[in-house]
């Protein structure tokens, strides 16, 4: 028999007025940056991953962030001086936050993703303006699930064993409702690391 195949998960949580961009002091939208609490949750990632390898934990092998800028940020700060040059974090768009009617989740432009972070490839097909968000309408929880489900497909589909997804709360919410995981609320600038197997389903 085959070995089955596990596959270690490090699902990475980003450290309002809904409909506006912003009070006329703070702006949280569209796309806001990551905040100076952010970053120093982010910080403590990365010294928290450095603690953890005097204990041998493996460093990923394949790394995802959500487009927002937050999210890319907090990835870029956590793995600071981790990883090798060569070891790149992919940008995927259904890697984020539930979509629709917040501001603060819909993304910026991809040009304009590439000019701030240069070093963060695109997925394939990735567009130049936010498809997927929209100013009426909230993505419903079992559309949020669906979303993950795909995601969980292209990473099993992938040849990584140990794999980063750095994104938000919502969205690993329903990456723990897919898994058949029980419900865990992650802190904001939290690492939460899951074990998942995979097993083929033979059809008749």
């Amino acid at each position: 028999m085959d070995e089955v195949p596990l596959h270690a998960y490090f699902l990475g949580a980003h450290s309002k007025w809904v409909r506006l961009n912003g009070d006329g002091e703070l702006v949280w939208g569209p796309d806001p940056e990551l905040n100076e609490l952010g970053v120093e949750q982010a910080r403590d990632v990365n010294r928290a991953w450095r603690a953890e390898l005097n204990y041998n934990i493996p460093l990923p092998e394949k790394l995802y962030t959500s487009p927002l800028s937050r999210a890319i940020k907090t990835n870029q700060i956590s793995f600071e001086n981790l990883l090798s040059p060569d070891l790149k974090t992919t940008i995927v768009e259904i890697v984020r936050e539930k979509t629709g009617v917040s501001t603060f989740n819909r993304r910026r432009k991809k040009s304009e993703i590439e000019r701030d972070f240069p070093d963060y490839p695109f997925e394939q097909g990735f567009t130049e303006e936010d498809e997927c968000w929209d100013p009426d309408t909230r993505e419903t929880p079992e559309e949020l699930d669906a979303r993950a489900k795909k995601v969980l497909d292209m990473v099993f589909d992938d040849d990584g064993q140990f794999i980063s997804i750095t994104t938000h709360h919502g969205f690993i919410e329903a990456f723990l409702r897919v898994c058949n995981h029980r419900p865990w609320k992650l802190p904001t600038g939290g690492v939460m690391p899951i074990v998942l197997k995979a097993e083929q389903q033979l059809q008749n």
